[in-house]
């Protein structure tokens, strides 16, 4: 089974809808960096949220990322041939 990389809006939505066990039915593992984890955990984050990190299931993995990523030059060159939209 393949792992999947999760931001903070999925995983606070997911818990606040009781459905953040559906992610490891789908994929296994998921990884968050630790800024997730810290965001999560913030004091203004609801206290379903907050519990809920506090006592991470055992799917979830709190991994620091490896390097920036390349900026493919294919990327570049779309965004700049992009029109402004009126």
């Amino acid at each position: 089974m393949q792992a999947i990389v999760a931001d903070t809006t999925p995983l606070n939505y997911l818990v606040l809808i009781e459905a953040v066990d559906i992610l490891p039915r789908v994929y296994g593992r998921v990884l968050v960096p630790p800024a997730v984890k810290a965001e999560l955990s913030d004091p203004k984050t609801p206290v379903m949220v907050s519990r809920w990190i506090a006592q991470s299931p055992s799917w979830l993995y709190v991994v620091p990322p490896c390097g920036r990523l390349p900026i493919l030059p294919f990327c570049t060159s779309m965004l700049a041939s992009e029109k402004p939209s009126r």
